[in-house]
Parts: structure tokens; sequence; C-alpha cells
């Protein structure tokens, strides 16, 4: 006869495999853990799945219930308190602050040791926070440098001020020239061209004025033909307060210079002629010979001679033709003159020997460079008089200007006297005219 195989049960709580009894009610509970079970679960012995009962049946378990054993349930009893306390008493004399309980599976509490958090230094954060705005700052101001670069304008000194004015006004000088240059060329070979006096008039500035002065002159002097064909040599923009003049120097093919002036006048240029001939009311070797009482206008080279009295306040100069030809100049001197600096014509002087020789700037004249050294070019009075002697004297009656254009050109001796620098006319305006300028 065989023996029954007692039931056995897996109990799901505490994973045992044992025999349970029967509780209240016929329930059958974990004889381990009191774990009531719902449905039972018959387990055959182990080992016996093999062994077969008489009669040829196999012993199988009958399993009711899927549930595995890696799934059960875990029963956790809440941590006590004291557990807690004495958990913390046994991690040492810390601080509580810096030890942290971790509940492990098997439902017990590990105390674990923090770690020690650094007080923080304010001097130090202050620092950093110090170093922190100088960054940012520093950033923000290379940022708005960088802007400005881009759309601002370069901050530059006065000099550099100065140097990038005279290019701008250099570059319009140069367009204003290049404008009216082919015009100016036309009117110089139209004068060269005429046949007299009176067409020749025509070309030149203030024709009814000059146009008397003009017959008187070519009485006693020929009138000048290039040979040839004139190559322009230099050219540059003369401002006189409002009327503009271009500078030009011309040469021919055997290398004669010939200096012209031209006005812009009434909407046209016009030759400044007492200026291209050096025009003087008398002709100056005959001056030169002249007698007491006789007097003249004259455009000519002025030279500096010594302090003749200092304690008198006397200064000695001498003039000369203005020739091209060193040897006329030289054979048409003149005696030397004196001249008292406390004078208006030894003041104006000072002031003339006063002036700067340098590079002629936007507005300036440019022929004077082609002058011998130590010659400067005035307008003149001279006159004749008798000393206490008997003797005649050559005497300096005016200085009426540093230059040898026509009248009402004359320069003012007193450089940048009004404050204010010459303006470049604009290339299609005409300016105003000049004062005393015959109208037709």
């Amino acid at each position: 006869m065989a023996n029954s195989t007692p039931a056995a049960y897996h109990c799901p709580s505490c994973g045992i495999l044992s025999q349970a009894g029967e509780g209240e009610g016929g329930e059958h509970v974990c004889r381990a853990c009191g774990y009531k079970f719902r449905k039972p679960i018959r387990v055959a012995p182990r080992g016996g799945a093999g062994r077969v009962e008489s009669g040829g049946k196999f012993v199988q378990r009958d399993v009711v219930s899927r549930r595995r054993l890696q799934s059960r349930e875990q029963v956790v009893a809440p941590a006590e308190p004291l557990a807690v306390a004495e958990a913390t008493l046994a991690a040492g004399p810390e601080d509580p602050r810096h030890l942290k309980e971790e509940m492990l599976e098997d439902g017990t509490l590990k105390v674990l040791k923090r770690r020690k958090r650094k007080k923080r230094d304010a001097r130090r954060q202050l620092m950093f926070m110090g170093l922190w705005v100088f960054v940012v700052g520093a950033i923000s101001l290379s940022v708005r440098e960088y802007v400005k670069l881009d759309y601002a304008p370069v901050l530059e000194d006065e000099k550099e001020r100065q140097k990038r004015v005279e290019q701008e006004k250099a570059s319009e000088v140069q367009g204003f020239i290049e404008l009216h240059i082919e015009e100016c060329r036309q009117v110089m070979e139209g004068y060269f061209a005429a046949a007299d006096t009176a067409e020749r008039a025509q070309y030149v500035r203030e024709q009814t004025r000059v146009a008397s002065r003009m017959a008187v002159f070519y009485q006693t002097n020929l009138a000048q033909r290039p040979g040839s064909v004139l190559t322009l040599e230099r050219r540059g923009l003369k401002i006189m307060g409002e009327v503009p003049g271009i500078e030009t120097l011309w040469r021919d093919q055997e290398g004669k210079y010939y200096e012209l002036v031209f006005v812009r006048e009434k909407g046209r240029w016009a030759i400044d002629w007492e200026e291209f001939v050096r025009y003087s009311s008398m002709p100056w070797h005959r001056f030169l010979v002249g007698t007491a009482g006789q007097e003249g206008e004259f455009r000519l080279y002025l030279r500096k001679r010594q302090v003749v009295l200092e304690s008198e306040g006397l200064v000695g100069v001498q003039f000369y033709p203005p020739e091209d030809d060193a040897a006329l100049r030289q054979r048409g001197e003149s005696p030397r003159v004196l001249v008292r600096l406390n004078s208006e014509v030894g003041e104006r002087l000072m002031r003339l020997w006063e002036r700067e020789i340098e590079e002629p700037g936007v507005g300036d004249s440019m022929l004077w460079e082609r002058d011998p050294d130590e010659l400067q070019r005035v307008r003149v009075v001279l006159g004749w008089e008798v000393g206490e002697d008997g003797e005649d004297y050559m005497v300096m009656k005016e200085l009426v200007a540093g230059d040898w254009w026509g009248d009402g050109l004359e320069e003012d001796f007193v450089v940048g006297a009004d404050g204010e620098e010459p303006a470049v006319p604009e290339g299609g305006e005409d300016p105003p005219e000049a004062e005393g300028a015959a109208e037709e």
C-alpha cells in the first residue's frame, strides 16, 4: 500500500517550503510566518518525479498558483525610531546632519556618512563676483569700441585732421582745374594768334581798362609769339578773396617759359595781361637814368640789404627787372634804397619778409617757386628826390603788393589776417567778379 504524500506549501511571504497547518475556518497557514494561503499548492517530494505509482500513474505537482519565488512579496516591518537612533549612535560622534539613512532590501536601515560641506568664505565669494563684473565690463567696452570703429568716424588729432582737409581740398582743386583747363588753353591760343592789339584785348581781363595800356606798351615792346606748340609744365589754383585764378607755366620746344594766369570774369576765362607782361607804368631802364620828380609804378624783384644804421632804424633794399635772364637782371640793378623801419613802407616790408617760405598750399601761388634765391616779387611805387647834399636819390614811396597780379587782385601781406582759409570754388559755378571790373 503506497504512503500518501504530505501536503507541502511554498510560502509566498518567507519562501519556506513546509507543511501548513489548518487554521480557523479550515484555512491553511504557514507555520513559519503565519501567512494565510488562499489556494493550496501541492508539491511532490523532491526526486520523486521519476517514480511511478502502482497502476502506472505518475505523481505530479498540483500547481494551482503560478506565483514564482522570485516575485514573492516582501513583508517589511516598519523601522522603529529607536533603531534609527541606535544606528546614529553606532556611527560615532558625528553631527547627525552629516549622516544619511538608506533602507536595504531586507528591511534594515543603513546609516551612511555624507560628504561634509565646506563653509563658504564671504570674502572669497565677493572677490569672485568682482572679477566676474570686471570681465563682463571689459567685454562690453570692447564690443562698443568695435561698433564705433564701424559706424562712427575715427578719432584724429589736429595734425591728421589738417592733413586730411588739405588732401580733400587738393582733390577739389585738381577737379576744378581739369574742368576748365581746356578753355584756358583755347583762350591762350587765341591771344597768341591775334594779329593786333585790338584783337588781343578780346582775350584779356578788364579789356576796357587794359586796352589803353596795351596800346602804349606795344609801341616800345614786341608782342610775344611762341614759335612752336606750348606744353603745359605746371598748373595751380590761386584764390584771391572770391576770385579764382588758374596759374599755368608753359614751355616751347626751344625751352622758353611763358607764365599765364587766367582769371574768371563774367562767365569766361581771361588772361591777366598785367601779370603776363609784368607791366610797369614806364620802362624800367628809362627810369633808372631819370631825374628828380620822376615817379612810376613797377613790377620788380626786390632784394633785402643789410641794415645801414641800426640806431636810426634804416634798412637797405635793391630792385631788379623781372627778367628770367640773370644777365639782364644784373644790368638792370637799381641803386640801394634806404627805408625807415618805423614808416608805413618799412612795416609792410617787415611783414613781407616775415612770411614763411613753404610749399604752396591750396589757394596759394606757385609761380614764386621759379624766382631766384633772395629775390621776391613786389609791386612798388618808386620816385627820384633830391637829397640834402644836392644829389638825386631813388626812394620807395609805396609797397603796393607782394606779387605781380593785376589791379584789384593784390595780396595782403598779413598771412591769415581774416582767420579763414580760402574756399575752393565749385566746379560748375561762376564766382563773383572782382571789384572794379569794367563792364562791357
